[in-house]
């Protein structure tokens, strides 16, 4: 029996341990060489239909980060650390939806020989960063020209929003410890290792937010750099959680996108 749901790993995370299909309709791609990536690169900016690398490689890091998200909720979770190398995951895209594929559930090693949880965590954030998201991030910013800070920012707000999440939905106060205690160990600690290249830990944990118009007691937090996705073809392309709109805008779109949320159902009459 899988001690996980799968389910929810591939509806929250994108994630199966199924091969990746290439086909007429679906692209697969290897992360195990810089070519390999540089292919993946190109072909998602043709599914975006713009030759901007910076948006190829901003928007690209701002969907694969889901995959980073879903090993540290089973990790949070399940106490699962699932082996997570480039030389593992494979992507599968149809038009600008990304898929990954890990081949089994394999853990990572070196967590076996240890028995104290800090060093569990350490041992599992460090191997997340410096043999998953470091890498392709360095990779994917002399690819495209977009800068690591940005990069690292989308992959920041991404771990705020789960962190968020998770001790929103937790069932025990252990769970929520465990939750805070990664997320204090990614964002506080500085490891050379984990980071190649960098002076300081460079994922953001402050973001500011905004009153939420529609959920009482909640807020929207805003991103601290900008997707770019205001730069793919068509009008007002911004999201509501740019840091480059006034609020007036960001909250205007929030209400076009989730005002249906709260439109009473009518009953028979």
């Amino acid at each position: 029996m899988v001690p996980f749901d799968l389910s929810l790993l591939r509806e929250r995370h994108n994630i199966t341990f199924e091969a990746a299909e290439d086909n007429q309709e679906t692209a697969a791609f290897a992360l195990d060489t810089e070519e390999q990536i540089e292919l993946l690169l190109n072909r998602f900016g043709e599914g975006l239909n713009t030759s901007d690398k910076r948006v190829i490689g901003s928007l690209f890091v701002k969907r694969y980060s889901t995959l980073i998200a879903g090993a540290l909720y089973l990790w949070t979770h399940r106490l699962i650390g699932l082996e997570m190398s480039l030389k593992r995951v494979r992507i599968s895209m149809k038009g600008i939806g990304l898929s990954f594929h890990i081949p089994d559930q394999a853990q990572f090693e070196p967590l076996y020989a240890a028995s104290e949880m800090q060093r569990k965590n350490d041992l599992y954030i460090g191997h997340l960063l410096s043999d998953n998201v470091s890498p392709l991030f360095s990779i994917t910013a002399q690819t495209t020209g977009i800068r690591e800070t940005n990069l690292w920012s989308h992959f920041s707000y991404l771990l705020a929003y789960w962190r968020k999440e998770w001790i929103r939905e937790a069932e025990t106060c252990e769970l929520g410890s465990r939750v805070e205690n990664v997320y204090r160990v990614m964002t506080e600690q500085f490891n050379p290792y984990w980071f190649p290249g960098q002076t300081v830990n460079p994922i953001v944990s402050r973001f500011r937010n905004v009153a939420d118009p529609l959920h009482e007691g909640q807020s929207i937090m805003l991103r601290d750099k900008c997707c770019l996705n205001y730069r793919l073809p068509g009008e007002d392309r911004y999201c509501y959680t740019c840091p480059l709109i006034t609020d007036e805008k960001r909250l205007d779109k929030y209400m076009a996108v989730h005002a249906k949320e709260h439109i009473p159902v009518l009953g028979k009459l």
